[in-house]
């Protein structure tokens, strides 16, 4: 009889629905706004992370350097991340160059009449002297010729200033100004990242000091690492570096005692 007392209570009232209204009468009631607002911060949580994984794709040659770390480890790779980042410095420097020096010249020599033509006609024309060894692979090979004769080449600048429609450009003050400006960003560039690199690695002596073994055993080993060949050089090192801490570890207690 219990058991039929039991059965028609489930069959009335099934457990989901006794627990959901035990919840709705225990919980108080969210307001719209408050579930919109909660909605909208998860979406753009969803879209930063999908922007951050995108981000990955538009660094130059990550998927080569990432290949390279799977087969090598992370000290190898980190040596074409630094070729990557100073490549990055001069290639900023040289847009830089461009826009305030390479670009007002060539419009100036665009834009100007006969009688800058003339004026400049000794250092970007090509002597007809020249021209019969322009092709030359010594000439070439020596940025002459026709490397002389163009915007790679400092001589190639005029020492006028550019009387354009709306303003006036020195060129050569923009030259001496930029290579100044140039110079204070790549020393500024280096000491930050030597600045952070020295940061970094006086927090990670602090703690490597304490406890040197666990420190060695724990996080000694590249996870990045997915050649087998590569795995088992990295593990042949390890062993040797451990045999080298130990056997420094046993002289530093010796002299210690003596």
């Amino acid at each position: 009889q219990l058991a039929e007392l039991l059965v028609c209570w489930f069959s009335l009232f099934p457990p989901r629905l006794v627990a959901r209204r035990y919840l709705e009468k225990q919980q108080s009631k969210v307001s719209k706004w408050h579930l919109w607002k909660v909605e909208v911060m998860r979406q753009l949580t969803i879209f930063s992370r999908w922007c951050n994984n995108m981000r990955i794709y538009l660094i130059p040659w990550e998927a080569k350097i990432k290949k390279i770390e799977s087969h090598y480890g992370s000290v190898v790779s980190s040596y074409f991340t630094f070729l990557r980042w100073v490549l990055s410095v001069n290639i900023t420097m040289t847009v830089i160059m461009m826009l305030f020096v390479t670009i007002p010249e060539w419009l100036a020599d665009s834009r100007g009449g006969p009688e800058r033509y003339n004026r400049t006609y000794n250092i970007k024309i090509m002597k007809p002297v020249d021209v019969q060894r322009a092709d030359e692979l010594n000439t070439v090979l020596d940025f002459k010729g026709y490397f002389e004769y163009s915007l790679l080449f400092y001589g190639y600048y005029s020492s006028e200033t550019y009387f354009g429609d709306i303003v006036q450009y020195s060129v050569p003050v923009a030259y001496f100004i930029v290579n100044l400006f140039i110079l204070g960003y790549s020393f500024f560039v280096i000491l930050r990242k030597m600045a952070a690199n020295a940061r970094h690695s006086k927090l990670a002596e602090g703690k490597t000091q304490q406890y040197i073994f666990n420190w060695k055993l724990f996080t000694g080993w590249d996870y990045t690492i997915g050649n087998p060949e590569a795995v088992s050089n990295v593990l042949m090192a390890t062993v040797i570096k451990f045999r080298e801490i130990i056997a420094e570890y046993n002289e530093s207690k010796r002299k210690k005692f003596e």
